[in-house]
């Protein structure tokens, strides 16, 4: 069973992209103590290819896994993470945001172990942004209904969301629409 699905940020999406580059960078500014840099560091932390800015798929496959983790059968005490990881599958595995850069850009200075702070400026999308992917579903015993998947997506959107900062409340979403296609 497959599913069309469209959600919407009710919170900003910030990307954080740790690319090897990025690494470098921040070993870099560590050695030198806190430096200034500009906003063309951002890019480091930016999902992007020649096609343009993009969410790696990833990253909903993952908070729906966690949103499975805290979904209980109704029949039985486990919870969905094993069907989750064995039947559901997010596609495509780029989602284009369809824009040629972020709406702003937030510098944030986190601690290191060592005590040494460094600063990283992350590429934000304002709420409101929406995306479209598909949920397939390869279970040949169908234990779920549609009631079910939709109630996972929004506690996968209400409880985790996607991106960078989840913990300050950043990448949380809302369903859209939600529909089965065959």
């Amino acid at each position: 069973m497959n599913y069309d699905c469209r959600i919407r940020f009710i919170t900003d999406y910030i990307q954080a992209q740790y690319s090897d580059k990025a690494k470098q960078e921040t070993i870099e500014q560590t050695s030198q103590g806190i430096q200034d840099v500009d906003n063309t560091d951002m890019r480091l932390m930016l999902y992007e290819d020649k096609k343009g800015i993009y969410i790696p798929t990833i990253q909903l496959q993952k908070c729906l896994e966690n949103a499975a983790r805290s979904t209980k059968w109704k029949k039985t005490k486990s919870n969905w993470l094993k069907w989750s990881i064995a039947y559901l599958a997010v596609s495509p595995s780029k989602i284009y945001l369809e824009k040629k850069e972020p709406d702003y850009c937030l510098t944030s200075y986190p601690k290191r172990r060592d005590g040494s702070r460094v600063k990283i400026i992350h590429p934000v999308f304002n709420s409101g942004l929406e995306i479209e992917f598909k949920i397939i579903i390869s279970d040949p015993e169908e234990q779920y209904t549609d009631r079910d998947i939709k109630a996972l997506v929004d506690k996968a959107g209400s409880m985790f969301g996607i991106g960078g900062r989840r913990s300050d409340k950043f990448g949380r979403f809302g369903v859209v629409k939600l529909e089965k296609i065959y």
